[in-house]
């Protein structure tokens, strides 16, 4: 995958919190000059693979939950054995909310009640500042988009559908 040429050095605005907004920020995040992604209702995230047990290799965690998910996440109990796997190996933290502990996509919903993202590692582009997190979008005007917290920002391009064949550009 190459990043639209046209699109490089753009402001860009990923809408929508599925895997493929997440592969948008990892691989573009290099050739535009911002990117802000809104995830207007929330998103969990959780690893696709990480050490869980310092002695250990990496292990790919869909495969590891299913094994320990009878004992320590029954289903009739919305997972939370599992919920507590994704914060701690989404960021070290059995506290924060959803596997990233950001405000601006807190949802109420219980794990695994919810779309679950599991490209956690994007969250660490928003930690070195690559990515800005964004919630819900309130209006859009031109190239000036105001999002629910009031903020505002212009921006060259919005990918409202994550399908890396259609895109909106101004």
């Amino acid at each position: 995958k190459e990043p639209i040429k046209h699109l490089e050095g753009c402001r860009l605005l990923i809408v929508g919190g599925g895997e493929t907004g997440s592969d948008l920020c990892s691989e573009w995040y290099n050739h535009t000059s911002l990117i802000y992604w809104s995830i207007p209702r929330g998103q969990h995230f959780f690893r696709r693979y990480t050490k869980i047990l310092p002695w250990r290799k990496p292990q790919i965690l869909d495969k590891v939950s299913s094994r320990l998910i009878t004992t320590i996440a029954p289903y009739h109990r919305s997972k939370p054995g599992l919920s507590w796997i994704c914060k701690w190996t989404s960021n070290g933290s059995l506290l924060a909310y959803q596997g990233h502990g950001i405000s601006e996509w807190k949802n109420d919903s219980k794990f695994f009640h919810f779309f679950v993202n599991k490209n956690g590692k994007v969250l660490d582009l928003i930690d070195y500042e690559k990515v800005v997190p964004k919630g819900g979008i309130q209006s859009c005007n031109g190239k000036l988009v105001t999002f629910s917290d009031e903020t505002q920002q212009e921006f060259d391009t919005i990918i409202l559908r994550l399908d890396i064949h259609q895109y909106s550009h101004f």
